[in-house]
């Protein structure tokens, strides 16, 4: 799989076949019976929310605020590191946010139910309609948007940080390259799961249910000719 084929929602789980644009919508009905979907509409796009607007226009505002302060200080490292502070941290609330919300728990717990179907596929390389099997495995993907963010995040700070202080060219792009390794090492062990952590909860045998079925049919039909 690749990593964006599949994405939880407030009542399931969608997963996408990009090459053949279509989606497998798995969800839970109101009698409680899994419903699986065809669909041939690819849509993966997340909606800039209300809330996530005004997210972004009240630290646009704040760092307009205290930009003329940091102008002050005169080093222009100043002003790139607060620059990037400021992206830290309005990411960071934005999860925050999300993580308090109890509208999101629903969402969160097939987050989960949908990482752990990936990582027993990534494991095994085969689906399986064994629930508990499946319930076995890490909420846990290294696959997952949210880890690529931090990852990206890390990877751009760690380097610019060696740029803005490094004097020598040379030493400069040692430093890139170091960083590109310290990132994914990270990465692999872990480190860079810190906004994911915030968005999963574990799962009830429900959410698995949904997600082992939805799993199931996108392979099949995955590999139909």
């Amino acid at each position: 799989m690749n990593v964006a084929e599949a994405k939880a929602r407030i009542d399931g789980i969608d997963f996408y076949i990009n090459k053949k644009n279509i989606t497998i919508c798995a969800s839970r009905n109101e009698n409680g019976e899994i419903s699986i979907v065809r669909s041939n509409i690819i849509n993966q796009k997340e909606k800039f929310k209300i809330s996530d607007r005004l997210l972004a226009l009240f630290f646009t505002i704040m760092y307009l605020i205290v930009k003329p302060f940091i102008e002050n200080f005169g080093d222009y490292r100043i002003k790139v590191l607060s620059f990037f502070a400021f992206i830290w941290l309005a990411i960071i609330t934005r999860y925050l946010i999300r993580a308090v919300n109890p509208k999101n728990e629903q969402i969160f717990k097939y987050h989960a139910a949908e990482h752990k179907v990936l990582n027993y596929w990534d494991i095994h390389e085969k689906v399986t309609l064994d629930c508990n099997e499946v319930r076995q495995m890490n909420s846990i993907s290294f696959r997952c948007g949210s880890t690529i963010i931090a990852v990206v995040l890390v990877l751009i700070t760690i380097c610019m940080l060696g740029i803005l202080f490094i004097p020598w060219i040379v030493l400069k792009i040692i430093w890139c390259v170091v960083s590109v390794f310290v990132t994914f090492l990270l990465w692999a062990t872990g480190k860079c799961d810190f906004l994911q952590k915030m968005v999963i909860r574990e799962p009830g045998i429900e959410e698995i249910e949904v997600a082992v079925q939805g799993m199931f049919e996108y392979i099949k039909v995955k590999n139909e000719e």
